[in-house]
């Protein structure tokens, strides 16, 4: 920032300048360009590795998801699970888009980015929701089956399978 920030100011002061100082002020430009040009490759490669990372995370996230989708019995939670999955995918390919759009172009696709990353949070809260849902119903149900029995050793693996369920 500091570097673009020199390379601007010099601009400046050379549309300023009287001829005279005028080739000094260029040879100060031109150093201060090679900086900006050397700072802007440092700040693209930390950009690509935390681009790398973010993807890395987001594909795992995916076969997660994946993995709880087949194991998924409930409907509501199964609906939440492909709505989630629906949604990191798009991100996935957002974020692919960006790496292969002219610069141009980026700025529409992170706006897009942006939405989808909303979208994902909004699935993922409802996921939540449904799986807080389902096990609630299935420790409602566990309660039941304690209430009713009348045998001591059904009543404490009940109890046990209740621990086990919280």
């Amino acid at each position: 920032m500091k570097a673009a920030e020199k390379v601007a100011a010099l601009r400046k002061a050379l549309y300023k300048a009287p001829k005279a100082q005028k080739a000094a002020i260029k040879a100060k430009l031109a150093k201060a360009k090679v900086a900006l040009a050397k700072a802007t490759v440092v700040a693209k490669k930390h950009t690509s590795r935390v681009e790398a990372k973010k993807s890395k995370a987001l594909a795992k996230k995916i076969v997660a998801i994946k993995a709880k989708l087949a194991k998924a019995k409930d409907p509501v939670r199964k609906a939440a699970l492909v709505a989630q999955l629906k949604a990191a995918k798009k991100v996935a390919a957002l974020r692919k888009a960006i790496k292969a759009a002219k610069p141009q172009n980026k700025g529409a696709i992170q706006i897009k980015l942006a939405a989808a990353k909303t979208a994902l949070a909004r699935a993922t809260r409802k996921f939540h929701k449904a799986t807080l849902r389902v096990e609630a119903r299935r420790i409602l149900k566990i309660q039941k089956k304690i209430a009713a029995a009348t045998d001591p050793k059904r009543k404490a693996l009940l109890k046990a399978q209740l621990r086990v369920a919280k």
